[in-house]
C-alpha cells in the first residue's frame, strides 16, 4: 500500500476453531508432522515472497539429500526412479536408459519425444494421460509420467485436464514443439548426453512445519479482525455490496473474497439469493468434482526397518496396490522424530479408491500397514498410528475445467466486488493461492470505492 492510502478494514471469518484449514502440524511423542500438505514449491516466487514478507525466510528448509529420490512400486517391489527426470520427462539419455520398468521399445519411444509434432490447433483440452501418451509413448506415460502428475491431485489421469492442471507443460510444447527441448533451453543438446544428476529439490517448508506460516500470518493480522468459530451461512447481494449472514449475525460488506472450496461457495451463493448471476455461479461451481483422501501416519523404531529409507518415499501406480503413495518423512525432512525413530505416511483413496476413505480407523490403519509392509518389508511394530480424512479433499480440474474457469470469470464480471480464491480455481499449491489472493487484494485497493469510508471487506 502506497503512502497516503487509507487502510481497508477487513474481517476474516473461519468456521472452525483454528485458521489454516488442511495446513496443520501435529506433535505426538516427540514426532512432528504435517497432516495435510508438508511443503510448497520454492521455484514459484509467491510462497517464498510471502515467507520473506513475514520474516520467515531464515526458517525455510529443503529436503535432506537422501530425501530427494523417489521409488516406484511395480509387481510388489520398489524400483528407484532414475535420476534426471523432471515432471516425468527424461532430461538425459542415461536417466532414460536406467528406467528398469521400461522395455527397450518403451525407452526408444520416449527418446523420440522431440520428434512428436505439436498438438493440432483447435484441440481444446487433453487429459494428462492422453497428453503424456502422445508425447512420451504409452509405457513411459502409464508407468511413470501420468501417475506422477495425477498424484498431485489424487486424481484420475484419464479425466484430469492437462491444460488446467499443468499449463506450464502445455506451454512448453506450444512454444518449443517439445517438452525436452523446452526444459533444456539454454543448456544445449549436450545436456541430454551428460550423466544424470539428482536435481535440487524444488520443495521448501518452515523448519517447524507448514503451520508455522499460518501462525505467523495470524500474528501479524489485527486480532479484532479475526473471527473463529463463525460460520458464514449465506451471502446476499445489495445495492451497495453484499451481506454476509454468519452464525454471529449479519455483516454488510462492499466486497467479499470467498477463499473456500467450490462446493462450499456454491452452497453459500445459492442459499442466500435468488439472483440469476448467483445461481449461474453456483451451477458452474457444483460441476467441479473432488477426490476423497486419507493419510495414515506410523511412528517406528528405525532399527526395525530393514529397507534403507534413502528417498522421500514411493509412488504406487494404478493396479499396483491399494495405497496411492507413501512418504518417508524422516528421510525427507530434518527434526521430525526422536533419535533412532522413523516416521512414515501412507496415502489412501483418491479417484482410484474413494470407498476406502470410509473405512473405520482400525481397518484403514490395518490396510495401510499391510501395504507398507508388502512394499517395504519388515517394519517391526508401530509405536503409534494416526488417521486423517479429507472427504472433500482435492478439487479436480478435469476435462472442461479451462472452459468452466472462463465462464466463471464472465459471471464474476457481473458481480463486482466478489472474488474467488483457492485451489479449485487455477493451480493447486500454496504459491497459486497466494498469487490469487494478492491479485484479489490489488483489485480491491484499486477499486474506486476503496478507502476508509467503505464497509469492511469479508474474507471467508
Amino acid at each position: 500500500m502506497g503512502r497516503g492510502e487509507q487502510p481497508v478494514p477487513v474481517e476474516l471469518f473461519e468456521a472452525s476453531s483454528r485458521f489454516g484449514g488442511n495446513i496443520r502440524t501435529e506433535r505426538v511423542d516427540g514426532f512432528s508432522f504435517d497432516v495435510g500438505p508438508d511443503s510448497f514449491l520454492g521455484t514459484r516466487p509467491e510462497g517464498v515472497g510471502l515467507c520473506r514478507e513475514l520474516g520467515l525466510e531464515e526458517e525455510l528448509i529443503t529436503p535432506k539429500p537422501e530425501g530427494r529420490g523417489v521409488y516406484l512400486a511395480r509387481d510388489g517391489r520398489l524400483e528407484r526412479m532414475p535420476e534426471g527426470l523432471s515432471l516425468g520427462v527424461p532430461l538425459s539419455l542415461g536417466g532414460l536408459l536406467d528406467c528398469s520398468f521400461l522395455s527397450p521399445a518403451g525407452k526408444l519411444r520416449a527418446m523420440g519425444e522431440p520428434l512428436v509434432p505439436r498438438r493440432r490447433d483447435g484441440v481444446a483440452e487433453e487429459s494428462i494421460a492422453g497428453f503424456m501418451r502422445r508425447r512420451l509413448g504409452p509405457e513411459m506415460a502409464d508407468r511413470l509420467a501420468a501417475p506422477l502428475l495425477a498424484g498431485v491431485y489424487a486424481g484420475d489421469a484419464g479425466r484430469l485436464s492437462m491444460d488446467a492442471a499443468f499449463p506450464q507443460l502445455v506451454d512448453l510444447e506450444r512454444r518449443h514443439g517439445s517438452l525436452l527441448r523446452g526444459m533444456l533451453r539454454g543448456r544445449g543438446w549436450l545436456g541430454v548426453l551428460q550423466p544424470p544428476k539428482t536435481p535440487e529439490s524444488p520443495f521448501i517448508t518452515p523448519r517447524e512445519g507448514l503451520e508455522r506460516l499460518v501462525r505467523r500470518l495470524v500474528e501479524v493480522l489485527p486480532a479484532e479482525a479475526l473471527h473463529t468459530d463463525t460460520r458464514v451461512e449465506a451471502i446476499e447481494r445489495t445495492a451497495t455490496g453484499y451481506v454476509l449472514k454468519t452464525s454471529a449475525g449479519e455483516r454488510e460488506c462492499s466486497a467479499v473474497v470467498l477463499a473456500a472450496p467450490p462446493w462450499s461457495v456454491a452452497e453459500l451463493v445459492t442459499r442466500g439469493s435468488a439472483e440469476g448471476a448467483f445461481h449461474e455461479l453456483g451451477a458452474e461451481l457444483r460441476e467441479i468434482r473432488w477426490s476423497a483422501t486419507a493419510t495414515v501416519f506410523f511412528g517406528l523404531d528405525a532399527a526395525s526397518v530393514e529397507l534403507p529409507l534413502d528417498a522421500s518415499g514411493f509412488i504406487v501406480p494404478e493396479g499396483e496396490g491399494r495405497i496411492l503413495a507413501a512418504t518417508w518423512i524422516t528421510s525427507k525432512w530434518s527434526d521430525r522424530a526422536p533419535a533412532g525413530k522413523a516416521l512414515v505416511r501412507a496415502f489412501v483413496g483418491g479417484a482410484r479408491h474413494p470407498e476406502l476413505v470410509e473405512l473405520g480407523d482400525e481397518a484403514l490403519s490395518r490396510l495401510a500397514w499391510e501395504e507398507l509392509r508388502r512394499f517395504m518389508g519388515p517394519l517391526g511394530e508401530p509405536l503409534w498410528g494416526r488417521v486423517y480424512r479429507y472427504r472433500r479433499g482435492n478439487p479436480q480440474p478435469e476435462l472442461g475445467h479451462v472452459g468452466r474457469l472462463a465462464r466463471l470469470r464472465a459471471i464474476l464480471e457481473g458481480l463486482p466486488g466478489l472474488f474467488l480464491t483457492g485451489s479449485g480455481y487455477g493451480g493447486v499449491g500454496i504459491p497459486d493461492c497466494v498469487r490469487q489472493a494478492r491479485a484479489a487484494a490489488q483489485l480491491l485497493l484499486e477499486a474506486p470505492s476503496a478507502g476508509a469510508a467503505r464497509p469492511s471487506s469479508g474474507v471467508v
